[in-house]
């Protein structure tokens, strides 16, 4: 039992990273919603000395502790029934009540498949200088294989405010000590954006201070997007009053009924934004809560069902900047990491780009993901989903079968353990005869849900040249089914796992990512460029 436990949980920490591609395919977990996400800023930090302040322009329906976990499920279950995705918890560092809070509201957010980051603040009485910073996010660590741990490409994403108490060069220094092979999405917050030199995304905390904040987004949008493949989260606010503070600057903006906060959703959907960021669930001191109030009731979780559900009918792709392009290929920078992106192109007669839009383009295999490279005589290029293969004889590229290199470089073994992706079955009985193997391989698709997946392709000759033949028989690997072909894996998920495909789901887990992460790209090819 030990040891099952075990295993199962490897394979989640390797999911992540599946669900990464599988979002380009599309298909998504909780903590990676399959729409440009929306969340909400959190505060865990309310006792029953709150309410009785004087310091609220509003009460809450039902006033309540932070560390209550039923206060929890409940404010989760409410932020999800209007459309939000994800809280970030304004978190101060470990061992104190906001990381504690943070442990309940994983273990709540994953029994209700959402998602939750931290909101790293660097104005906490715990955090005094970089080293404490580079420490406390290095503690964070240890949340990112966590199931409801917001996942982006892949990768954890953790939030920070505050962050001009350090100047860009002291950042870069912390980012180097902390995440030194930018593993994790990090996301600044203000309008400083010679940040994003060393951050991979930002936004602000609050545009309530602007006499026309839906302009002001455009311009940070606008000015977001001069750094290359930089994230743009676009925030959104029904208001504004801290004037109950003593602020000698304090102001109110007024919620003028709800037309505010709708006003400025609107333009935040017209930038395009990566991400919505709602200032706030639950900041009560400075009155930018859209939790049920004793003013309002739930009016703002109506509006944000309304307003989230807008902006969830914009496919991702179209929330994404748009490709640089040429007549002969385009420049995507959303496998780059932040640090530039991959030319795809039809140059030198080898005709990779016009191969890639014939083969389905973003949606069928996700975005470029490395330069051209040649090996074994043969020209390629890597997609987040899969690898393309020049082939001059026939005028076009193919796609590779990268499973197969796995096995060729010995990585069998390591694709079980982290992706409880089967080892493949080295003789078929056929003695090479393509016809026979043929004949054998497709008798191996006994699962009836992943035989209904691969023949959707609407032949088994078209099935044959998306996917190649079975290199295993369907397999139980924890909560799903999983079957390996020569250029995919098929995932059958028959039991619910919070933060992953529901059961019933037949998911395509595509190689190219999983050959990148592995070292099977050469790194001159895996390194992005300016363009």
């Amino acid at each position: 039992m030990r040891e099952g436990r075990y295993t199962f949980a490897r394979w989640l920490a390797g999911l992540a990273a599946v669900v990464s591609i599988l979002a380009s395919v599309p298909a998504a977990d909780a903590a990676t919603p399959g729409h440009a996400p929306v969340l909400a800023m959190y505060y865990a930090w309310y006792d029953q000395n709150t309410w009785g302040s004087g310091k609220l322009s509003d009460q809450p329906v039902s006033p309540y502790i932070s560390a209550d976990r039923s206060t929890i499920e409940r404010q989760v279950t409410q932020a999800q029934s209007a459309g939000i995705d994800g809280f970030e918890l304004n978190w101060w560092g470990p061992n104190n009540p906001t990381d504690t809070n943070l442990q309940t509201l994983l273990s709540v957010a994953n029994a209700h498949g959402f998602a939750v980051t931290a909101d790293f603040d660097m104005n906490s009485p715990f955090v005094h200088n970089p080293g404490d910073v580079t420490n406390a996010v290095k503690y964070l660590e240890r949340y990112f294989s966590d199931p409801a741990w917001l996942h982006l490409g892949g990768k954890p994403v953790v939030v920070f405010y505050g962050n001009r108490r350090y100047d860009v060069a002291t950042w870069g220094a912390i980012r180097a000590a902390a995440d030194p092979g930018h593993a994790a999405i990090w996301m600044a917050e203000g309008d400083i954006f010679s940040y994003l030199t060393v951050f991979d995304g930002i936004h602000p905390y609050s545009v309530a201070w602007s006499p026309d904040p839906s302009s002001q987004l455009a311009s940070y949008a606008q000015k977001t997007r001069s750094y290359p493949g930089k994230l743009w989260m676009a925030t959104v606010m029904p208001g504004y009053d801290d004037t109950r503070l003593g602020r000698p600057n304090g102001f109110a903006v007024d919620r003028q009924g709800g037309a505010y906060y709708t006003r400025l959703w609107q333009g935040a959907i017209a930038t395009h934004p990566d991400l919505i960021s709602i200032t706030s669930w639950n900041e009560w001191m400075e009155g930018t809560q859209i939790e049920p109030s004793t003013s309002y009731g739930d009016l703002y979780l109506r509006l944000t069902r309304q307003m989230s559900d807008q902006y969830h009918t914009v496919p991702v792709a179209a929330t994404a900047p748009a490709p640089k392009q040429t007549a002969t290929g385009a420049f995507y920078t959303q496998a780059g990491g932040g640090k530039g992106g991959y030319w795809i192109t039809d140059d030198g007669g080898i005709g990779m780009y016009s191969s890639f839009r014939a083969l389905g383009g973003v949606d069928a295999l996700g975005y470029p993901s490395s330069q051209r490279f040649q090996q074994g005589g043969f020209v390629y290029q890597a997609t987040q989903g899969a690898v393309l293969q020049w082939r001059p004889e026939l005028g076009r590229a193919v796609l590779a079968n990268t499973f197969e290199w796995f096995t060729d470089a010995g990585k069998d073994d390591q694709l079980l353990a982290t992706y409880g992706i089967p080892r493949p079955i080295r003789d078929d009985g056929s003695g090479g005869n393509w016809e026979k193997a043929k004949q054998i391989r497709l008798g191996w698709l006994t699962d009836d849900a992943i035989r209904a997946k691969f023949l959707a392709a609407g032949s088994v000759d078209r099935a044959i040249e998306l996917y190649g033949l079975p290199m295993s028989r369907p397999e139980r690997h924890g909560p799903f089914i999983v079957q390996r072909f020569q250029r995919i894996a098929f995932q059958h998920w028959i039991e619910a796992v919070p933060g992953m495909p529901p059961p019933g789901s037949v998911v395509r887990v595509l190689a190219g990512d999983i050959l990148k992460q592995t070292g099977l790209i050469p790194a001159s090819a895996a390194e992005p460029t300016s363009g």
